[in-house]
């Protein structure tokens, strides 16, 4: 990358938006192996809505349950 890209990077908005995506990648990898969150088999936008937010809520639960004890 040239110099301007390099002060780009290292740029606070830009170190915050790649630890920001960086998180929400992980997040989506644990729902994907401990939750089975795949491909989802309902229908248009308001399946997907559906399918998001029942992982999200078996997530929430699971974190719910390990801070708990």
């Amino acid at each position: 990358p040239g110099k301007a890209r390099r002060e780009h990077e290292r740029s606070r908005p830009f170190r915050r938006m790649r630890n920001w995506r960086v998180g929400i990648e992980a997040r989506i990898s644990h729902l994907k192996r401990s939750f089975g969150f795949r491909r989802t088999r309902l229908r248009r936008l308001t399946g997907a809505q559906t399918w998001a937010g029942l992982g999200i809520f078996a997530y929430n639960l699971h974190r719910m349950t390990t801070h708990s004890r």
